[in-house]
């Protein structure tokens, strides 16, 4: 949302080279087989640009593991060097443009606007609508916050006690000096209520219903809902949310922010339906058909608590659309 304001305010265009703000992202290479002995890779032939951050088409990717989460006191070059390595260029998956993974648009957003996302959202999205939400856990925010739990490996839950790397918590979390990297797309802390704020926002842009200090156009909002992947991309996105939460292909696709269903999913949320998951066990998705904006939320790690996905929501999605009914 935040560099579809950009593109509005001319401070950024879809086509234009990601190396323009993010000088190390130059001379990628796509990473063919890493191994402890040897790693094989290759130069980029396509050019990273904008649209492939909007669209999750880079070839960056998130590590599944969670080891680099705690990042928050790296500044951009350290970050840059770390992924790097040894190798010539910045690792991708695949050339740019041609499937899905995830990307890094928070940075581009702050080359582009000369200030931190802290400073950009809470100026263009947090102040508009509102919101307390911020990358800060400030004092006011951590009197409300609720804690982690752990999911352990027979299903019972756990107090959190760190058993993942994720970034730092107090006493440094709240202090401006220690945190120099901000991941756009983890490490916000925020409330169901401020979640839902936002969403029902968009929700009535998008449904052309005037709204006070509206974030963005009705045609920046509609992006949201235009599929712009591949088709090998389709595949990777339904196989990456099979990975952690699903049992059977969605027929997804992706537009500049969200995921988009091609389908009616039984009984729950429907074709053309935008939604987007958190990593701390936040969902949320936009059915424009019916009106709903709906966020769920949990505190539980690993990533993709299965008990969650596949009992939890559904059964809370079935009883919203059963509610539509009568």
């Amino acid at each position: 949302l935040a560099g579809l304001k950009l593109i509005e305010q001319g401070k950024l265009a879809f086509d234009t080279p990601v190396a323009d703000y993010i000088p190390q992202l130059r001379d990628p290479v796509i990473v063919d087989s890493l191994s402890t002995t040897k790693t094989t890779f290759r130069p980029a032939k396509n050019v990273l640009i904008v649209r492939h951050l909007f669209n999750f088409t880079s070839g960056l990717c998130y590590p599944q593991d969670g080891g680099t989460m705690s990042t928050g006191g790296m500044r951009l070059t350290e970050w840059f060097n770390m992924l790097k390595g040894d190798l010539p260029g910045v690792p991708l998956k695949f050339e740019p443009g041609t499937d899905c993974t995830s990307d890094v648009l928070g940075f581009v957003i702050e080359k582009a606007s000369g200030q931190t996302l802290e400073q950009f959202f809470k100026e263009h999205i947090f102040k508009a609508l509102d919101m307390e939400s911020s990358f800060y856990l400030t004092p006011e925010l951590k009197e409300r916050f609720v804690d982690l739990s752990w999911r352990e490996k027979d299903g019972s839950l756990s107090p959190w006690s760190n058993q993942e790397t994720i970034i730092e918590r107090p006493p440094n979390v709240c202090n401006p000096l220690h945190i120099q990297l901000h991941l756009g797309g983890v490490g916000l802390y925020s409330s169901m209520r401020d979640y839902l704020k936002l969403l029902r926002h968009l929700l009535k842009i998008n449904a052309g219903i005037p709204v006070a200090n509206p974030i963005l156009t009705q045609e920046s909002v509609r992006s949201i809902w235009v599929p712009a992947l591949p088709e090998a991309s389709e595949k990777s996105i339904n196989e990456f949310f099979n990975l952690f939460s699903f049992d059977f292909p969605y027929s997804l696709q992706r537009g500049t922010a969200m995921a988009i269903n091609q389908k009616n999913w039984p009984n729950q949320r429907k074709k053309g339906v935008a939604f987007w998951a958190g990593y701390a066990g936040t969902e949320h998705f936009i059915d424009p058909a019916n009106g709903l904006a709906v966020v769920f939320g949990v505190q539980i790690l690993p990533w993709g608590d299965k008990e969650v996905a596949r009992t939890l929501y559904p059964e809370l999605e079935q009883l919203i659309y059963a509610g539509l009914e009568h």
